[in-house]
């Protein structure tokens, strides 16, 4: 195998139909939505999705980054309040948060751990406009998402002096490195919004699975070369979540991929991945690539394959059309 080869897991969203299907609020949700609701609640009588809302990775637009611990405390005050559209206070609200926590997604540019706070929220399925609101969230059209906040001490990020004691501005740089206020006191959350465009790098909607075990899209893992322009374009999008140099030895994704993604020069080199990486009932989409390389090749002749039972063996895929339709 060549040595500048390596895998790749990531997790692919695809907006091609509604990613989140309905499978029932576990008892937890359901007694955490009626401790808000007035009258109790069944969960066929709800909606429910939850939020990426805020994270420790820098805000050009205002200057800000928040800390571990101010996420903490947004996760505490959110649980209550309204999810409105456009941060649109004269409005009434779209639905209402009832649990959230912190969770870690990912590495800085630094490589320090990033921390978002997921929030779930709830809606009543029989008022007007609930079915419209679950299609746009489910179909991608409502996704990018907003947090208005209140807070009462912050520290410089270039010398932690507090409340701008030192001088230094947000937003300027000091020996290469940008300036930014790490919020600690957060003293109240007001509300999350669905926006046009968040300020706030990777903070989107997404479904309610994750409490219960279960995943929205399971994990794609990908193989192909270092060079590949398909890696290059998949990191620029945010949609790798690990990556590692691919070796002989044994790994834990032996056997472990439900869904696998090879790029290579060879169907041979395709059929090994598929024996090394597939699960039982899992499916590869190989990826055959021009000679010479794919330094430019973004997509190839195309081999479908599924482990069953131990046994691999070649399935049909679909062939696309002239006009792009499959």
């Amino acid at each position: 195998m060549p040595e500048n080869d390596f895998v790749q897991e990531t997790t692919m969203r695809s907006r091609g139909i509604p990613l989140f299907q309905d499978g029932g609020l576990a008892e937890e949700d359901m007694a955490r939505i009626n401790e808000l609701a007035p009258s109790p609640l069944k969960p066929e009588q709800v909606y429910a999705r939850s939020m990426f809302l805020c994270s420790t990775q820098p805000c050009d637009s205002d200057g800000c980054r928040f800390t571990r611990s101010a996420l903490e405390s947004v996760a505490q005050f959110i649980i209550g309040q309204s999810v409105l559209c456009g941060h649109n206070r004269n409005s009434l609200p779209l639905a209402r948060f009832y649990k959230a926590s912190v969770v870690e997604r990912g590495a800085g540019e630094e490589g320090e751990p990033v921390y978002f706070v997921r929030a779930w929220f709830y809606w009543l399925r029989e008022t007007s406009g609930a079915k419209d609101l679950l299609l746009n969230i489910d179909g991608g059209i409502y996704r990018e998402v907003s947090l208005a906040w209140k807070y009462d001490s912050w520290r410089c990020s270039i010398c932690q002096a507090e409340n701008g004691r030192c001088g230094h501005l947000p937003g300027s740089l000091y020996d290469g490195k940008k300036c930014y206020r790490l919020i600690e006191g957060v003293i109240d959350v007001l509300e999350g919004s669905l926006v046009y465009k968040s300020a706030d790098r990777h903070t989107y909607l997404t479904g309610v699975h994750a409490e219960r075990g279960e995943q929205e899209t399971p994990p794609l893992l990908a193989i192909c070369r270092r060079d590949d322009p398909m890696l290059a374009y998949l990191e620029s999008i945010g949609a790798v979540s690990d990556k590692q140099e691919l070796d002989e030895r044994e790994t834990p994704l032996r056997e472990s991929a439900e869904n696998l993604w090879a790029r290579c020069s060879c169907i041979e080199d395709v059929h090994r991945y598929a024996h090394r990486f597939l699960a039982d009932r899992g499916i590869c989409l190989g990826e055959i690539l021009p000679c010479g390389g794919n330094d430019s090749a973004m997509a190839g002749s195309t081999v479908g394959i599924m482990r069953r039972s131990g046994v691999i063996g070649d399935i049909d895929l679909c062939q696309r059309g002239e006009d792009g339709d499959a």
